[in-house]
């Protein structure tokens, strides 16, 4: 008799948790109680059910030893050969290899030797060389490009001083957490991405051996996940992948990979809400009892190009991601400071497009900025601005 046990840790010397356990031994096999086997299992491994797999008994046991032990080296073979083939998957799925296991039926094909040369050949058979941190690694490489195409690129989270200012804030507020675990490590990637470009702002804290910072606060990030039962199948891959690109320095793809993490753990990041909330209630309280016109549409349309154009901006032929655009030559002026000789004045007021994606806290605080908005200022007359790309054929 023999058994096998899966497990779903690849990349470190430590146990994962269990997903596939089987037993093997013999037709005929009557002194072994299958479910007391599976009780006393289930008090170490709860929710575990363990598979019983049978080979033909032969009179001689060392042909049926010889048996066994060819049964498990198929199963490993087969275990690992399913793995490599699903890793250019988006997960790694390693219920697809338990399930065309279990497809083949109870009878597992075996091949044997002639009775001469049984000895020679039970020793022989190998398990094939695969190296599963190695195939890991690869499919850390291949993800590389969906995660810089994520919602969590930095073009969406651009690193400024003032980012880095507001991680110091949130996380010297919060208690022992994986949250709090999570942003300390953002804090120190984003540290690493644009340590040269700080400057000399003297609010930020820069570390010293960042490195052995990253690899502790990571540790403590993965027990916080064990303690409040964060250990589901794609945060299981997630913490894998991550530990591969901190491993080998890779910061930028630390830094994603984190940032999907937390939006996993924490879909509304309550800090960074209040904050935009702060600064949507300042702007209304700048326009507050003045006449605007409230330009309206979705994300893309040209609200922002059409203002810059009535404003007097100039405008010049430029490339974003490869397309062309037309975008205003930005010079920043702050009309308030600016004394004309007449009180007549309209102010144009440009809005968060519609069916932005940039996540729901811009979501929630554009809400609440429009409402204080036309609730504080004396008039407003709407403009809707459409893309003629998305008019449609029959002005829909």
């Amino acid at each position: 008799m023999a058994a096998t046990i899966t497990t779903s840790d690849r990349t470190t010397k430590q146990c994962g948790p269990i997903e596939r356990a089987e037993f093997i031994g013999s037709h005929g096999e009557s002194n072994l109680d299958l479910d007391k086997l599976q009780r006393q299992f289930n008090e170490i491994y709860p929710g575990i059910s363990v598979q019983s797999r049978s080979i033909q008994k032969q009179e001689d046991r060392e042909k049926t030893t010889e048996l066994t032990i060819e049964t498990l080296l198929k199963l490993a073979q087969e275990y690992q050969t399913t793995y490599i083939n699903d890793s250019h998957d988006k997960t790694i799925e390693d219920q697809n290899a338990n399930d065309r296991l279990t497809r083949e039926g109870e009878n597992f094909p075996i091949s044997t030797a002639n009775e001469g040369n049984r000895e020679r050949h039970q020793y022989s058979k190998q398990i094939p060389s695969v190296n599963i941190q190695d195939q890991l690694e690869q499919l850390v490489k291949v993800s590389q490009t969906e995660l810089e195409n994520s919602n969590c690129s930095d073009e969406n989270y651009p690193i400024t001083e003032e980012t880095l200012r507001n991680m110091q804030e949130d996380f010297s507020s919060m208690p022992s957490c994986s949250e709090k675990s999570i942003i300390f490590l953002l804090y120190y990637l984003s540290l690493k991405l644009i340590s040269e470009s700080i400057g000399s702002d003297c609010t930020i804290e820069v570390p010293d051996q960042i490195e052995t910072k990253i690899d502790k606060e990571f540790e403590h990030l993965k027990e916080r996940l064990k303690i409040e039962n964060e250990e589901s199948r794609e945060m299981c891959h997630c913490i894998q992948e991550l530990a591969v690109n901190i491993k080998h320095e890779n910061w930028r793809n630390s830094l994603i990979l984190l940032r999907k993490i937390f939006k996993n753990i924490s879909p509304l990041n309550k800090h960074e809400l209040f904050r935009l909330i702060k600064k949507v209630n300042n702007t209304a309280r700048a326009i507050k009892n003045k006449d605007i016109i409230f330009f309206l549409g979705l994300t893309g349309s040209g609200k922002s190009t059409t203002i810059h154009f009535l404003a007097g901006s100039k405008m010049i032929e430029t490339k974003v991601k490869g397309l062309n655009h037309i975008a205003p030559l930005i010079k920043i002026i702050n009309l308030e400071d600016i004394n004309g000789s007449s009180k007549e004045s309209v102010i144009l007021c440009d809005s968060p497009g519609f069916e932005d994606t940039s996540g729901p806290e811009i979501d929630i605080a554009n809400g609440l900025g429009i409402i204080n908005v036309i609730k504080e200022c004396a008039s407003v007359k709407p403009v809707v601005v459409i893309s003629y790309k998305s008019i449609g054929d029959r002005l829909q």
